[in-house]
C-alpha cells in the first residue's frame, strides 16, 4: 500500500474510476452472451430462445441504466475523497497540478457530479471524456 499521499490519491482515484467503468465490462459480457445465443443452432423462432433474448436485453438495459447514473453511495465516496484534498475545485486542481497527477476521465466525471470540476490538463484520457461529459477547451 502506498505511503505517500500522491500515490494514495492516484491509486484511489483510479479505483473509483474503475468502479464506475466496470459497467462496460459487464455490458461486453452480456453482448457476448446475446451474440452467442443469436448465432446458435437454436431456431430463431424457438419460444425459449426468444424469451431468453428478451431477458438478456432487460439485463443489458439495467446495466446501462445503472452505469449511466452513478449511485449516490459512490458519489458520496468521491465527495469524501475530494474533501481530503480541498474544499474547492480550485484547490483540488492546484494539488493535482503541483503533484503531476492526472486522473482518469471517469473519475473527473464522477468528481464533476459532486461539484469538483477537474481541469482538462489534469485528466489523463481526455480524448475519451466526451462519452461522459462535454470537456471545455
Amino acid at each position: 500500500m502506498p505511503t505517500d499521499f500522491q500515490s494514495f490519491y492516484k491509486t484511489l482515484s483510479d479505483l473509483l474510476a474503475d468502479i464506475h467503468d466496470n459497467g462496460d465490462d459487464l455490458n461486453d459480457t452480456i453482448l457476448s452472451m446475446q451474440n452467442y445465443l443469436e448465432i446458435s443452432d437454436i431456431s430463431p423462432n424457438n419460444a425459449n430462445k426468444v424469451q431468453l433474448l428478451g431477458k438478456i436485453n432487460q439485463v443489458k438495459n439495467d446495466i446501462n441504466k445503472r452505469h449511466e447514473t452513478p449511485t449516490q453511495t459512490l458519489l458520496n465516496v468521491v465527495l469524501s475523497f475530494q474533501l481530503l484534498v480541498g474544499q474547492t475545485s480550485e484547490e483540488v486542481n492546484e494539488y493535482l497540478q503541483a503533484e503531476g497527477i492526472k486522473v482518469k476521465c471517469s473519475f473527473a466525471y464522477l468528481s464533476s457530479l459532486v461539484g469538483y470540476i477537474i481541469d482538462i490538463e489534469n485528466i489523463e484520457d481526455v480524448e475519451y471524456c466526451d462519452i461522459f461529459f462535454e470537456v471545455g477547451e
